[in-house]
């Protein structure tokens, strides 16, 4: 690997690196992974997004390791869940933090208890290194019910020893109900958070329930935390809430309620294939005060063509009471109090069917206390069966009034995908991304040249969007080798 950062203006570096990775059947429906240095670069970077919430963003798995069995771990709760991989060997800001080893035995213990062990070790740098521990267990009950369980570890290592005093732990149980027909369907759970500093006020509850049938629908979730429920396992982005005056953010629990109830009619003999409305309310208070953070009532109304193209129209009334100062442009943030706004968006996108896909969307609407109006095209070309080629384009304008000024944020994207032949890839993604000042290419070659193993060329290089000077580059050569024992 070569890598050069030129925001920290050193010099050129260059590493070797060695790693396995291991697959063993222990019997037909259990198998074990291991993994010693496992490297990531051929992973796709991240989707970038434009942000206009108060909140981080939540982007997906993508490292194949954490992907396989994934839902063992990660299918619990709803709107706050206990676990999500990439808090394991990432940041908050998507750097990678080197992986020593990982295991992970995963499968069908019989026919109705299913079990998910995780263990992986992270690399002391400046800061210590971690160890994550994960167990999840779903046991079948009834017909098509699952008794689920968890408990997750998380330990400091520092100078080859265990920091006693720097651990998080995590344990809960949840039920899941479905009905033979799978229309009913309830979820229940309750669990619990410790570390050195915090061992009360620490619990989640989770609470979902409905009916969805073909013509009907209605569902009710509530859930909420304590301002102690610290998961190092998880990203909660509601918990979160950061000054921009005192450059701080703090923590505090909240509670949740979202519900919704929908209706589809199915007309005979016209080119609309479905069409129905849903009503939507959801928002959050604050866990010891009761205090509003944000909600959100919403109209929608959708409508499935017979040719695969979908409408949907949308009307949202959402507040926001932002409980510290935020600001959304490089100028004075607004202040901490409740703002009120209302919007219309509509969306549509073509026949799914063809070699080309158009996603077109427009809002328009009062934003805090200003307006915010967005346009976005997403444009997909499918070239059979050696390409695929997409293009996205979103642009936002914000006008505030007072001194909290306007800005243009604009986020682009093209990517491309070709096959020269079964076993020789090409792909290569750019965004440019004002909102993050950053412009970056992407580019993977991948050769298979035996079953399962492959080599890998993959360019990367970031550019600052202000003054278009460049960040960082790396260029990565992976080689994978399969063996069959």
């Amino acid at each position: 690997m070569l890598y050069k950062d030129y925001e920290s203006k050193s010099d050129l570096s260059q590493s070797f690196a060695l790693g396995m990775d291991a697959k063993i059947a222990i019997n037909s429906n259990l198998n074990l992974d291991l993994t010693v240095n496992p490297d990531f670069s051929q992973v796709d970077v991240d989707e970038q997004q434009t942000n206009l919430t108060t909140v981080n963003l939540r982007f997906p798995e993508r490292r194949l390791f954490f992907l396989e069995n994934s839902d063992i771990f990660s299918n619990f709760g709803t709107n706050a869940k206990p676990f999500f991989s990439r808090k394991i060997g990432l940041d908050d800001d998507g750097n990678t933090i080197p992986i020593l080893y990982g295991a992970r035995l995963s499968g069908n213990l019989n026919k109705n208890l299913r079990v998910g062990l995780m263990n992986t070790q992270t690399q002391e740098q400046e800061l210590p290194g971690n160890n994550y521990s994960s167990l999840a267990l779903h046991q079948r009950v009834f017909k098509r019910s699952v008794l689920k369980g968890y408990f997750h570890n998380r330990v400091g290592y520092a100078d080859g020893s265990v920091q006693r005093d720097n651990f998080n732990r995590i344990g809960g149980l949840e039920f899941n109900y479905s009905s033979q027909d799978s229309k009913w369907r309830a979820i229940a759970g309750y669990g619990l958070a410790f570390s050195n500093e915090n061992q009360n006020d620490n619990h989640l509850f989770n609470f979902f329930g409905g009916y969805g049938g073909r013509v009907f629908n209605v569902f009710l979730n509530i859930s909420g935390l304590g301002d102690n429920y610290i998961n190092d396992f998880s990203l909660i982005p509601r918990q979160k809430h950061y000054d921009a005056l005192e450059d701080t953010t703090y923590i505090l629990g909240f509670n949740h309620w979202w519900a919704t109830m929908g209706y589809k009619f199915y007309p005979e003999n016209t080119f609309i294939n479905q069409h129905g409305f849903s009503l939507t309310t959801n928002g959050d208070r604050t866990a010891t005060s009761n205090e509003l953070i944000q909600d959100k009532h919403q109209l929608s109304y959708k409508f499935l063509m017979k040719n695969t193209s979908t409408l949907d129209l949308t009307y949202a009334h959402e507040g926001v009471n932002l409980l510290y100062p935020f600001g959304f442009t490089d100028n004075e943030p607004l202040p901490a109090q409740l703002y009120r706004f209302d919007y219309g968006q509509i969306k549509y996108v073509t026949d799914r069917r063809r070699e080309i896909k158009l996603t077109s969307g427009f809002r328009y609407g009062s934003f805090y206390n200003g307006t915010r109006t967005e346009f976005s095209l997403a444009v997909d070309y499918r070239v059979q069966p050696w390409g695929n080629f997409s293009l996205n384009f979103v642009q936002n304008d914000l006008e505030f009034s007072g001194n909290y000024g306007a800005e243009q944020l604009l986020l682009f994207g093209p990517k491309a995908e070709i096959n020269f032949s079964k076993n020789f890839f090409w792909t290569t993604f750019m965004q440019y991304n004002t909102q993050s000042d950053n412009f970056n290419i992407n580019s993977r070659l991948q050769w298979r040249y035996m079953p399962m193993s492959d080599l890998f060329i993959v360019y990367s290089d970031n550019y600052m969007v202000e003054y278009f000077g460049p960040r960082n580059r790396g260029l990565v050569l992976k080689l994978n080798y399969w063996f069959n024992l």
